[in-house]
């Protein structure tokens, strides 16, 4: 059975709370799931900015939030955490939308989801499933930052990983929160990693700067911005532990909730590449092993270390046959505000200018080039953004040994990452 992947999408249940939802034909029983999702019930786009991400390994789950409205003066945005279900869907208006848990066990190949708190809009959510004989353990889980600088160490995972992904908003509580903040990020060592964030100011009278940024470093696993979008915490990977992994807090604060999501068996790669600026041109990225998954995240921007106007996601996944992608944005300065979401299953990522301009978008390729995965760009800006990725593959072959690729590449069309090979 390897190391096996299913990527999709499927319309949320409308029903009266509580109603369930089987999602079949995985082909797999799957042992932890990656949901993410904006607000909307068809693709392409829509007004106002919407971002849900949310993991499960079938008992613990964790599901940051953020939405903003369009054209209002002054800005309302919000952001909202939970501990205990795969996704928590808001609204501006700082009430809950809808709510679920996964079941990962009672459908054979496939997964339940049931919606405890639920809407009557049917949004598109986006699914990556993974499974197989090779992915031996997995955990979600949440933990705290520390109130001081220097080195954290995470327990309570119960083996050491291989591959880690974290995500989080801002708050020591759970529930919803004037002024959005998301971070994402992932890591398979102490030099392979990334991180982003974004932010947008909540009830900013649009006659003065509204304070939406985004930042995004590859020597960083773990960012957050403020909700004014100065950097309120940061932290590196350091190492694998026992019973879990200890981070470098370069920036902290007390007790913040963050959430994440370890992996162990089978290979990874976490790093970043520069995107190829043709029409119809490839980055072919090396990982050293055939990725049977994939997820992709930007920040819409070309690499650099400092924070930048305008807080724009993108996330998308791939398992080489089906791909989609989500993206949001919200302008900085803008009067009135500016805010936008997109949504699509037949692309691994998109990048946007709101409100409704694809700058460019690609498809991904999992097994053409030998070792690596390929980005083919069907719209292309002309612009070198800089994409991260974490890449997922099946355990190496007796007598293979885990090694660096490509640790300082050259040229766009090469990529930063590090290798991890589970037990064999």
């Amino acid at each position: 059975m390897a190391f096996q992947t299913k990527q999709g999408t499927f319309a949320k249940a409308t029903g009266a709370a509580p109603v369930s939802q089987d999602i079949t034909g995985l082909g797999f029983q799957p042992k932890v799931l990656i949901l993410w999702c904006t607000k909307q019930t068809a693709e392409g786009f829509a007004a106002g900015m919407s971002f849900t991400i949310g993991f499960s390994d079938g008992t613990n789950e964790f599901s940051p939030s953020v939405a903003g409205d369009d054209n209002v003066d002054p800005s309302n945005t919000i952001r909202a955490f939970v501990t205990n279900k795969a996704l928590y869907i808001n609204n501006t208006s700082g009430s809950i939308d809808s709510t679920c848990d996964a079941n990962l066990t009672v459908v054979t190949n496939g997964f339940r989801i049931t919606w405890t708190t639920n809407s009557a809009n049917a949004y598109i959510i986006h699914y990556l499933a993974l499974g197989g004989t090779d992915l031996t353990n997995v955990k979600v889980n949440n933990d705290t930052m520390p109130a001081v600088v220097g080195n954290k160490s995470f327990t309570g995972v119960g083996f050491q990983g291989d591959c880690i992904l974290l995500i989080g908003s801002l708050g020591t509580a759970v529930g919803n929160f004037g002024g959005a903040v998301m971070c994402l990020g992932s890591a398979v060592s102490s030099t392979s990693r990334w991180a982003v964030s974004i932010n947008a100011k909540d009830n900013e009278i649009m006659a003065a700067q509204l304070d939406c940024k985004r930042h995004q470093r590859t020597d960083r696993c773990l960012l957050q911005l403020s909700t004014a979008g100065v950097l309120r915490a940061g932290a590196d990977f350091v190492s694998w532990d026992s019973d879990g992994f200890t981070l470098n807090f370069i920036a902290a604060v007390a007790a913040d909730i963050f959430g994440y999501l370890v992996l162990k068996g089978g290979q990874y790669a976490v790093g970043a590449f520069n995107k190829c600026t043709t029409l119809n041109c490839n980055n072919d990225v090396n990982v050293g092993f055939t990725p049977v998954g994939l997820t992709l995240e930007s920040w819409g921007r070309a690499a650099s270390t400092t924070i930048s106007a305008d807080g724009e996601l993108s996330l998308g996944g791939s398992d080489g046959t089906n791909e989609s992608t989500a993206w949001t944005e919200h302008l900085d300065g803008t009067l009135n505000t500016s805010a936008d979401q997109s949504a699509v299953s037949t692309k691994v990522l998109r990048l946007a200018n709101g409100p409704s301009t694809i700058k460019a978008e690609c498809d991904a390729d999992l097994t053409t080039v030998s070792n690596s995965f390929r980005t083919t760009w069907t719209t292309n800006d002309g612009g070198s953004e800089e994409i991260c990725y974490a890449a997922f593959g099946s355990a190496a072959a007796a007598g293979r040994t885990t090694k660096n690729t490509d640790p300082f590449p050259l040229g766009i069309n090469a990529g930063i990452s590090h290798r991890i090979s589970g037990p064999l």
